[in-house]
């Protein structure tokens, strides 16, 4: 079950290649890339591990991995309201 939801965020997020390589080749992929929150830890971590300018700036980074996670608390709160109060 998780297969199904983890290997389409793992398969178009830049794990392969970086961000700015997809964008060069194939800019409508990158431009979903940019809606997969997998893609700012990966670019995240090379730029923090790496550095140089081939990868996503850091503080992009962080905003999508911030915004990304309010995101889901948000859809986690809505869909726990609605286990426990189907009404």
């Amino acid at each position: 079950m998780w297969a199904r939801r983890i290997m389409p965020l793992f398969i178009f997020s830049p794990a392969f290649f970086t961000f700015k390589k997809i964008n060069f080749i194939i800019p409508t992929l990158a431009q979903l890339m940019f809606l997969n929150p997998l893609t700012y830890v990966v670019e995240g971590l090379r730029t923090a591990l790496l550095g140089g300018t081939d990868y996503l700036p850091l503080t992009t980074c962080l905003m999508g991995i911030i915004i990304g996670i309010i995101c889901m608390a948000v859809r986690l709160y809505y869909g726990f309201y609605k286990q426990l109060d189907p009404a």
